[in-house]
């Protein structure tokens, strides 16, 4: 830290990451902007499936979980990674849909675009603490290139 006068962090810059982003390169290969997602928030609106209370009185009645409540807690922690990809996308932005025949908007890609491997990756990215995201942006800043939109492109590099 820097000694002298400390000076105030303009609101701006408080709501950087969550509102800019970061630039993150998939497994699958592509490459999207995202932003941190509060797991507390999630749960504090609802958004989060109640699965461990189920299972927990279960297991103490029956000694173990059922076949059956395997599958819904299965099929909860999937639609759990689903909320979270939709949440933490800015770009491409990803929809919710019920099958993978159903076509999103043309400003977005479906859920069912984004594989497994990439929604697991982004559950774990982007609910890493921030100081983690901001060293993780930093060094993938260096890693990829930004793309051109042609304009501004005037003079040629040396």
């Amino acid at each position: 830290m820097k000694k002298g006068k400390l000076m105030i962090t303009p609101a701006r810059k408080w709501r950087e990451l969550r509102e800019d982003g970061f630039t993150a390169l998939l497994p699958s290969g592509n490459t999207a902007r995202l932003r941190p997602v509060s797991v507390a928030e999630m749960v504090k609106n609802g958004r989060i499936p109640d699965t461990l209370t189920p299972v927990a009185a279960e297991v103490l009645a029956n000694g173990a979980p059922s076949t059956e409540t395997i599958m819904r807690i299965t099929n909860e922690v999937t639609d759990f990674m689903q909320l979270v990809t939709v949440a933490s996308f800015i770009e491409p932005r990803v929809v919710l849909l019920k099958t993978p025949e159903e076509t999103p908007p043309d400003d977005a890609i479906s859920i069912w675009d984004v594989s497994l491997e990439d929604q697991a990756y982004v559950l774990q990215l982007t609910g890493a603490p921030t100081r983690a995201l901001i060293s993780f942006r930093n060094k993938q800043e260096g890693d990829v290139e930004p793309e051109s939109s042609g304009e501004g492109d005037k003079d040629e590099a040396e």
